[in-house]
């Protein structure tokens, strides 16, 4: 026979066939950190109170059905001695009383069976069967709310572990399966094209050697060598090699396409049937067939019964027939069987060869690389991950982990309580309020900022009377719609104290004071040793951007183990001549030199747009630069004026895009350094023949960046870089990397301002801009240089 494989007991002490709803006592899950704490509690007190008391106690054994032996273990939170011995299970709920009724009535749960197993597993070991005890304790009061004693129905258990090994012997030999048609694709696997890109190349070969021997790499490369498939097709393939997937993520939900453009390419290049399966994983609010997401089988039909659903249709194997799943494929599933498209999605992910997400699959808590591991066997056959944009990898961490509560914002949730069933109104006005009063409870004597910690007893209290409002609510028959107040104003609550519940140095708690609004705000400096666990789970890392340098300050923040790292810049491929890249330096765009100086950008930018007809952006650090250049700026005969707004929806960005791309028709866009304009988007042919940055897009000064600020200076010497000039600099290679996108493309790049020649600047620009000096770029008769330049052989855009 072969090893055993192991399995843990939460993993085995399944229903055979499943059953259940999706929903917060389902059993299906790890435990969260609030009931291991809870856990080690009682234990302790256990421990006081009862001599001899034994927790966390190891116990397994292996089980064998067929050729297969598994390895099935866990640790028992407690053994009470005596004749016969008690075994406890512990087990914690905020509503500690709805679990228990469900446990009491579902002799099946998860719960129960892990019990059940602990107890096969002790007789076994020690040829005695034990008392059994679940033990539920309510993380709301902290409080033992029911001790419920359970039979060993031996007979009744043994039943369950005949279907249960049975199923395990079908999952594992299905796993092999998998495993050898993947190694089979990997194999075969070929670039999709007969002639790669100029650098693509390079690039692969790059990344090939660096694949055998190191576990992240980071790899700069502009837009247009064809990055995506130069990073994917060697990581693709040595992941198939091992018999593991590939997990590709990017910022947003809207930058999928171009992994699943990737994968097509590689499906239509493949002859076989059996070729390379994708699917992509779409965010729960978006994906969610309700108004709101909430996840009961009292409030959704998608929810109820959803695990005997899935098993019952076997709906991951139908699944997996379809070759590129996206959200439509979900979404069409969902309304068949009635399931949940989100769930459905994280649940066959595992069966897929390339998984496309967001990053918050990978850094929030979303239960993707858990599931992943869980499904494979030993670090040799973990996933791979492709980090797309990855210098956003560690800012979109920050965020996430960070929170913030707003007075007015919570005062306007206390008056959209009015539109509730009026047994809930008090209630949800009174929660509004304790909202309010604990941001004043920490607001300074004097000054609109400072440095604060929240009082425990007020955190954990508003904290009670949220968990206790939402509970009331679920179970209650109140319609929940879109923007439901309830729901918005107990997440808010949530998200803000699990940020105070974070280890305190890498976190910064601030009251702040600012045009008429007060804000209680929990800002994340630092997310990296959150993504280096998360990277655990992974074989390999790889991250690429047209930003990533300096290389150190990326893998530092990002989690990479530089121990382990491997880093490479590639140039653009195309020809130099078709790019023409100046810089400004006489005009200042700091901002105390801003209002002297709006009025020469603006001639600036229309003497530059006046040259060459076409359509031209001009990047600005922020809306009101933006908008008091906009006063001052009259577009040059023939082009259209175009203004990117705050908080523009993709619908209304692809509106603006389809408008750059009328025919015959010449615009002058203004946009914002670092939004949705700038990056993450395409001006495919001749739809850019010029951008203009205005100046570094150095991050607004404000309590939240100066703490920043301070905990670079005090953790890495380098307050300033990491704080404001390195994120400025990606914001403008990000920028320029819009004009010239393939081989085809001629455009301008104008830097306007005199930090871009100084070496702090300089030094972060790609390799490719310049050869010996900066100064290569300042020209002394810009006009006459852009003149030559679109006069020059091929000239016309």
């Amino acid at each position: 026979m072969s090893r055993a494989i192991p399995i843990a007991v939460r993993d085995f002490a399944l229903p055979a066939p499943r059953t259940g709803s999706i929903e917060v006592h389902s059993g299906y899950g790890a435990t969260t950190e609030q009931g291991v704490e809870i856990h080690v509690s009682l234990q302790a007190e256990r421990s006081r109170q009862i001599e001899g008391y034994e927790a966390e106690v190891a116990l397994a054994h292996v089980f064998a059905i067929g050729k297969l032996l598994f390895r099935v273990g866990g640790r028992i939170d407690g053994i009470v001695p005596g004749q016969p011995p008690l075994l406890e299970e512990i087990k914690s709920a905020f509503d500690a009383e709805a679990l228990a009724r469900r446990l009491e009535a579902t002799p099946d749960h998860p719960y129960r069976l892990q019990l059940q197993t602990y107890a096969y597993l002790y007789n076994e070991k020690h040829g005695v069967v034990p008392v059994l005890r679940m033990t539920v304790v309510s993380t709301r009061t902290r409080a033992l709310v029911v001790e419920m004693p359970l039979e060993y129905d031996a007979a009744r258990y043994e039943a369950w572990l005949g279907r249960r090994l049975a199923e395990l012997e079908e999952e594992e030999k299905a796993r092999r399966a998998l495993d050898r048609r993947r190694k089979k694709l990997g194999a075969a696997l070929t670039f999709p094209f007969a002639t790669p890109r100029p650098g693509q190349i390079e690039l692969m070969a790059e990344l090939e050697t660096a694949l055998v021997d190191k576990d992240y790499v980071m790899i700069q490369a502009p837009t247009g060598l064809g990055t995506t498939l130069g990073i994917l097709h060697p990581t693709l393939r040595h992941a198939l090699l091992g018999g593991s997937p590939v997990i590709y993520v990017t910022p947003k939900n809207s930058q999928h396409r171009v992994a699943e453009d990737a994968v097509r390419q590689f499906q239509e290049a493949e002859s076989k049937k059996s070729g390379i399966r994708s699917l992509t994983l779409t965010a729960r609010s978006r994906i969610c067939m309700k108004d709101e997401p909430v996840c009961t089988p009292e409030r959704c039909e998608f929810a109820k019964n959803y695990y005997a659903k899935v098993a019952a249709g076997k709906l991951t194997e139908k699944l997996v027939r379809h070759p590129l799943v996206t959200e439509a494929t979900l979404k069409g599933f969902a309304r068949k069987y009635e399931v949940c498209p989100y769930e459905l999605s994280l649940g066959a992910a595992p069966l897929f060869d390339v998984i496309v997400g967001d990053y918050n699959y990978v850094i929030g808590p979303h239960g993707l690389v858990g599931r992943m591991t869980a499904a494979l066997r030993g670090k040799a056959c973990l996933p791979s991950l492709v980090v797309d944009e990855a210098h956003n990898l560690f800012v979109r961490a920050n965020e996430n982990l960070s929170a913030a509560l707003s007075r007015n914002e919570l005062e306007r949730l206390e008056g959209d309580a009015a539109l509730l069933s009026p047994e809930f109104v008090d209630d949800a006005r009174a929660l509004a309020r304790a909202a309010v009063a604990l941001i004043s409870s920490v607001a300074p004597a004097r000054g609109n900022v400072a440095r604060v910690t929240p009082a425990p007893r007020k955190v954990e209290q508003l904290g009670a009377a949220a968990q206790g409002l939402m509970a009331r609510y679920l179970a209650s028959p109140a319609m929940i719609g879109a923007r439901d107040p309830v729901l918005t104003l107990v997440r808010s609550i949530d998200g803000l104290l699990a940020a105070l519940a974070q280890p305190a140095d890498a976190f910064v708690t601030l009251y702040e004071r600012d045009k008429g609004d007060e804000f209680l705000r929990v800002v994340c400096c630092d997310a990296r040793d959150a993504l280096a666990q998360s990277f655990s789970a992974f074989r390999r890392v790889v991250g690429f951007s047209a930003t990533l340098k300096p290389f150190d300050y990326y893998a530092r923040l990002s989690g990479f183990n530089q121990e382990s790292l491997h880093t490479a810049e590639f140039t653009s491929p195309f020809p130099k001549a078709n790019r023409k890249l100046l810089i400004i330096p006489q005009v200042s765009t700091k901002y105390r030199d801003r209002a002297r100086e709006v009025g020469r950008i603006a001639d600036a930018v229309q003497r530059i747009a006046a040259v060459r007809p076409g359509n031209y952006v001009v990047f600005f650090p922020s809306f009101q630069f933006l908008a008091d250049t906009a006063a001052y700026l009259t577009p040059p005969p023939g082009l259209t004026l175009l203004v990117q707004k705050p908080q523009m929806t993709r619908h209304e960005i692809t509106a603006c895009l389809r408008q750059l791309a009328e025919p015959g028709q010449h615009n002058l866009l203004l946009a914002v350094a670092g939004g949705g304009l700038s990056e993450g988007v395409d001006y495919p042919g001749n739809l850019l023949v010029g951008a203009i940055i205005v100046g570094p897009a150095i991050p607004g000064v404000g309590p939240a960046r100066e703490a920043l600020r301070d905990y670079y200076q005090k953790h890495y010497g380098q307050g300033d870089d990491y704080a404001y000039t390195y994120p400025a600099m990606a914001k403008v290679i990000q920028a320029a990397g819009r004009v010239i996108r393939s081989e085809l493309d001629r455009g301008v790049i104008v830097l306007i301002d005199g930090r871009f020649v100084e070496r702090s600047y300089s030094d972060l620009m790609p390799r490719d801009w310049y050869v010996d000096s900066v100064r290569e770029l300042v020209s002394t008769s810009i006009l006459s240089d852009l003149h030559a330049f679109w006069g020059s052989a091929g000239g016309t855009p």
